[in-house]
């Protein structure tokens, strides 16, 4: 099997990145390529990642001027993978995987996903996981309405290429293509017992600056990051009344 391709958006906040790529390298066993698309970062995330790309920890990056948004990067990374290969995952830049053995949290969900031929997007499972529409277990699975870009397994066949709208500055982009799998018949999942950890939520602000704040429309709704300390950093389980 070829090396699974993790993609990142990234959008400054050189400091959690540079965290999230440890932690990506120190916990993850199985084969995978790492690829970064940059959506106008200033200049320290942008030397930052050219350091890693040099270094070959990162396979590819693209360095955009602009801010393009949730929606626009997916069709962008959905195109860079291969007709022969069956999953690749995508995550924001502020999450951090969880140290699970004997086989690591990538192995585990492509096992899942190999068993679960109907399952078109997985990921682990994080507060809060309201906001994922939870409908019913299924052995290890949590069926649910949407599942977000912290280390999501797509099925590159179910992916609605022909329904797909690319458009700059658009969100929602979970939501949408949730609604479009499960419209088609496919059903999205997180997993009941592995769980990761939004790193932004160890800072104020989300970790960005006020001019990063302004710069995103999203912003002004957002209520409080929500704030925990996991049972385990290993497994990074959360407390109880934070998880399914």
């Amino acid at each position: 099997m070829k090396p699974i391709k993790i993609f990142m958006t990234s959008w400054n906040r050189k400091h959690i990145i540079e965290k999230t790529i440890n932690f990506l390298y120190e916990r993850t066993r199985t084969p995978f390529e790492l690829h970064v698309y940059d959506n106008g970062s200033r200049d320290d995330t942008k030397n930052f990642l050219l350091e890693k790309l040099n270094e070959k920890l990162i396979t590819s990056l693209h360095l955009d001027n602009r801010n393009t948004g949730c929606l626009y990067d997916k069709f962008v990374f959905h195109s860079m993978v291969e007709n022969d290969e069956k999953y690749y995952v995508v995550t924001d830049n502020d999450i951090m995987p969880p140290q699970v053995s004997p086989v690591d949290w990538l192995g585990q969900m492509i096992t899942v996903m190999d068993r679960e031929p109907k399952l078109a997007a997985l990921c682990p499972q994080m507060p809060l996981v309201g906001l994922m529409g939870p409908e019913y277990i299924r052995n290890d699975l949590v069926i649910c309405k949407a599942v977000g870009n912290f280390f999501k397994v797509v099925r590159r066949d179910a992916f609605p290429v022909e329904k797909f709208v690319q458009k700059l500055m658009a969100f929602g982009d979970d939501g949408w293509l949730c609604q479009e799998l499960r419209t088609a018949g496919w059903e999205v999942a997180f997993l009941k017992n592995m769980y990761c950890y939004n790193l932004e939520g160890d800072y104020n602000d989300w970790g960005y600056i006020k001019e990063d704040l302004d710069k995103d429309p999203r912003k002004a709704g957002y209520g409080k990051p929500v704030r925990y300390l996991p049972l385990d950093w290993n497994t990074l389980t959360p407390p109880p009344e934070l998880r399914f």
